[in-house]
């Protein structure tokens, strides 16, 4: 019986399962190789039985959201990704605060902050991620989205844990959850009265203007970056363009294509800049 069937049969009540996946079809850039697996679990609570079943039969396992700051190799994965989307964005209210599971879209979640007038989550505005991302790279507009979490339930050793506020280290584009192996499952986002509609269209309005959205790219590229890296201009390499601090796909472009780009502009700059986007896979 091979890998796939095994998978499939396991998972047949919890998930999707598919082989060789193009995983260009799963990120914002669009590039990267295919996966030996994807897994689609039918809702959050599914998720330890993926991990479960992709352990015993020893299957690496890599967790991907809606892959906004993701750049997967050409290559590809080899192992089990499991994707936390779809069926793992439930949402819900209650007075002051939203609880989402990780899979919840950002835009998705600002727009019920706007309905019920609650402001905070403004600082996320225009990220094209999940809640899940959002929280795992700290990331945010005008400040990170740290500040606002009361909560966050992650799956540690098979265990469902809730991890309050103070529980957890954040730092500049850092979460805890990059250097342990907890999974995200859900968040308490703890909010304040207030209408935020004004600021919300603003600030889409100044990413519009700042980042380049002409073409598939995944976001901010470094950490820190400086003013320097984003007046450089004229950097290319196959299908990848720099531009205002961006890597875009203008076409075809592959993971290689990016890596080269990413380091043309460390050798411009003369100095070590720390990746914000995350490599994935056989690179």
């Amino acid at each position: 019986m091979n890998m796939f069937t095994q998978l499939s049969e396991r998972l047949e009540n919890d998930a999707e399962v598919k082989h060789d996946v193009p995983m260009k079809n799963y990120t914002t850039l669009k590039v990267g190789g295919n996966a030996d697996f994807l897994i689609v679990p039918n809702n959050v609570n599914k998720i330890v039985t993926c991990v479960r079943v992709c352990e015993a039969l020893n299957l690496s396992v890599y967790i991907i959201g809606h892959g906004s700051n993701l750049i997967v190799a050409d290559r590809g994965i080899r192992g089990a990704v499991i994707h936390i989307g779809r069926h793992c964005n439930k949402a819900a209210v209650n007075g002051n605060i939203i609880t989402a599971e990780a899979g919840a879209y950002i835009p998705t979640l600002v727009s019920i902050a706007m309905k019920y007038k609650l402001k905070g989550i403004e600082i996320v505005t225009g990220i094209p991620g999940n809640l899940g991302g959002a929280i795992y790279m700290n990331a945010g507009y005008t400040k990170p989205i740290s500040g606002i979490i009361k909560s966050v339930t992650v799956l540690r050793d098979f265990n469902v844990v809730k991890l309050n506020r103070d529980e957890m280290s954040f730092g500049h584009r850092k979460s805890p959850f990059q250097y342990n192996d907890d999974i995200i499952l859900s968040a308490e986002l703890q909010l304040e009265p207030g209408d935020i509609k004004k600021v919300v269209h603003e600030y889409i309005l100044n990413r519009k203007i700042k980042q380049p959205l002409h073409y598939p790219n995944c976001g901010s590229v470094f950490k820190k970056p400086g003013r320097l890296v984003y007046e450089l201009k004229g950097i290319s390499s196959g299908g990848a363009k720099y531009e205002k601090g961006f890597i875009l796909n203008t076409g075809e472009a592959t993971a290689k294509d990016i890596v080269d780009v990413i380091e043309i502009v460390r050798s411009r700059v003369k100095r070590r800049l720390v990746l914000e986007a995350e490599l994935m896979g056989d690179f």
